[in-house]
Parts: structure tokens; C-alpha cells; sequence
């Protein structure tokens, strides 16, 4: 189910983001299962807290690892091409 398929609030996103961050921290010894929980934040957070933990993730996990920015850019392309967002 995406988020267009759900109504999420406001602070239901605002403190899914804080939660998602942390899960985030406790899984990033492992790239793959950093990823499938990065994915899952989607279902989680409106788009603007979506896009807030895209570069958190970019801003704090690229230089652990090295190919982390290209994946995070394809599966939220969406995030990089919309002017409103940028």
C-alpha cells in the first residue's frame, strides 16, 4: 500500500520519521536490510518527511556505503524530479 492509498496525518509522519531514523541507525551494519527498511519508510511518511529522510540517509549514510546515493535516487526518483520539492 503506498501513501496515496492511506491517509497518513501530519504527526502520525512527523513521528514515524523520528522512529524510521532510528531503525535506520540499528540496521546500518547491514546494506541490504538498511535498504528494505529504507523502502518501507515510504508506506510510513507523507512525501515532505519522505524527501526530510532521503537526505538525512544521504547526509549521514553515503560514506558508509560507497553506492548508497545512486540506489537511494532510483527508488525515490520521484523525490529528485519534482521542482516543488527540490
Amino acid at each position: 500500500m503506498t501513501q496515496t492509498d492511506q491517509k497518513i496525518s501530519p504527526r502520525k509522519s512527523e513521528d514515524m520519521l523520528r522512529f524510521q531514523k532510528g531503525i535506520l541507525q540499528k540496521v546500518s551494519f547491514n546494506q541490504d536490510l538498511f535498504e528494505r527498511e529504507l523502502q518501507k519508510a515510504e508506506r510510513w511518511l507523507l512525501v515532505e518527511d519522505l524527501k526530510k529522510l532521503v537526505d538525512w540517509v544521504l547526509d549521514q549514510f553515503t560514506h558508509v556505503f560507497t553506492d548508497l546515493e545512486e540506489k537511494v535516487k532510483r527508488m525515490f526518483s520521484y523525490l529528485f524530479s519534482s521542482p516543488a520539492l527540490g
